[in-house]
């Protein structure tokens, strides 16, 4: 899972954070307990926003 989370900080993706109904499913969330295993469809948008 950090494996998938620290190349995220290199393509530019900061932390996502929220609770309840606001929380973002994303490989950049910042308790590792919570990561996903591979980039959902939050990270590919925000990866594709910067470098299109």
């Amino acid at each position: 899972m950090v494996a998938t989370h620290e190349p995220g900080h290199a393509l530019g993706l900061c932390h996502k954070s929220g609770s309840g109904k606001s929380a973002v499913r994303s490989v950049m969330w910042p308790d590792v307990a919570q990561y996903p295993d591979a980039p959902t469809g939050v990270d590919k948008a925000n990866i594709k926003k910067p470098w299109g």
